[in-house]
């Protein structure tokens, strides 16, 4: 997956929404414990976070956690027809298919699917969908405030059911 994300990393910074991605990039690069960014073996990339649906028709939303400032970056994988990606406020369907990255503000514009149907455009029976991966990557929000990755661990290590996990502030 981290090869997946430089190449879509790659084609988005040689897209017309290089602006997106150079904010996106500064608050992985400069600004976030490298440990909490993906990478490729040779750089790092404007992401922390993969999320994967597989077969999965998503309902009209809005990406929670994602940088408001930053991009959706998706590509999908699969033999499947349907299941475009639709923005209501733009009455617009974006059909993308295996091979596909599509660049969309999944943080801010409410967006779901059409229903997935069979590579022959049929509707699937219950239970045997084909199969589709999309790959959405992002940058989630806040991670730039995240504790050192060794105090993260003590804190998650030593949390106990019903306590904040957050750390206590110190008293003036």
């Amino acid at each position: 997956m981290n090869e997946l994300a430089g190449t879509v990393a790659n084609y988005w910074r040689w897209s017309t929404l290089l602006g997106y991605h150079d904010v996106q990039m500064e608050k992985a690069a400069a600004k976030t414990f490298r440990e909490y960014v993906l990478k490729t073996p040779t750089d790092v990339v404007p992401f922390t976070t993969i999320t994967v649906n597989r077969s999965w028709r998503t309902a009209a939303h809005i990406d929670s956690g994602d940088l408001k400032q930053g991009f959706g970056v998706l590509c999908c994988l699969g033999d499947f027809e349907g299941c475009d990606l639709v923005f209501p406020r733009y009455k617009t369907a974006v059909r993308f298919r295996e091979g596909d990255i599509l660049l969309a503000d999944v943080a801010n514009q409410v967006h779901g699917n059409t229903p997935l149907l069979n590579p022959d455009g049929s509707e699937p029976k219950p239970g045997k969908e084909p199969e589709r991966l999309s790959c959405i990557f992002y940058y989630q929000e806040k991670m730039e405030h995240c504790l050192v990755p060794e105090e993260e661990m003590r804190v998650i290590n030593n949390w106990k059911k019903g306590k904040s996990t957050q750390p206590k502030k110190k008293k003036k």
